[in-house]
Formats: C-alpha cells, structure tokens, sequence
C-alpha cells in the first residue's frame, strides 16, 4: 500500500504485528533482530492480567519438508483464562509489539517464524 501525502511525497505504510512469547528475553532477542528491517513503535510488555484471550497459533513455516507448498496452516493452541495453553506449563506473558513497512513485512514474519512465538491467526495467514 502506497500513499501520497498532500506534499506530494510517497509514503509506504506500515503493517502492525503482535507476537506472544513465554519469557521476555525471547521477546526482547527477536526485537533486536527486528531492528535491521523497517520497523517502527517497538515495544515488549507484560501481558496484562484478564487480557482477553484469543486462539493464537505458532509462528512457523507451514511447510513442513514433505515437498509441497506448504499451504496447511498449524493446528491452534487453546488458551484458557491464565492465558495457559492447554497441555503446556508454560504461559505467554510477553507481548512483542511492532509496525513493519510493506517493503520489509515478510522478512519480519520469517524472523518471528525462526522463534518460539504465537500471533493471531489473521496475521500468519498474511504471510
């Protein structure tokens, strides 16, 4: 998506991503392999208690080697009032926050895919 302001100037517009992490060091290393790419508003916070909870799904490459595009997505993880996922001990309680210019969009989402990482389903059907 382009847009030209009243000045006549091209401006290329930012997507936002959220990713859930389990501690905040994963959050905080991923937001420093984000700083090579176009990426503004970075930040990593405490997920709030009572955060409403949605279905989140793992960033990771649908593909899973078999030779084939890869266009099955993952199975999501259900999260209960905790923000726990069911059958695991561990909880997401960081929240990476960021906007990524278009040009750059897809490489951020192979970052997050390297990573132990959740997001809505919305935003890794995107990729």
């Amino acid at each position: 998506m382009i847009t030209v302001t009243m000045g006549g100037r091209v401006r290329i517009l930012a997507k936002q991503i959220d990713a859930y992490f389990k501690n905040e060091n994963d959050a905080e290393a991923v937001s420093a392999r984000l700083q090579t790419l176009k990426v503004s508003n970075v930040s990593v916070e405490e997920i709030p208690r009572g955060t409403d909870t949605k279905v989140l799904v793992p960033f990771f490459p649908a593909n899973t080697g078999t030779g084939t595009s890869g266009s099955v997505g993952p199975i999501a993880p259900l999260f209960d009032q905790q923000g726990k996922i069911e059958g695991d001990s561990e909880t997401l309680k960081h929240l990476l926050h960021f906007e990524v210019e278009e040009t750059d969009y897809h490489q951020a989402l192979d970052v997050l895919k390297e990573s132990d990482c959740y997001g809505h389903q919305s935003e890794i059907e995107r990729s």
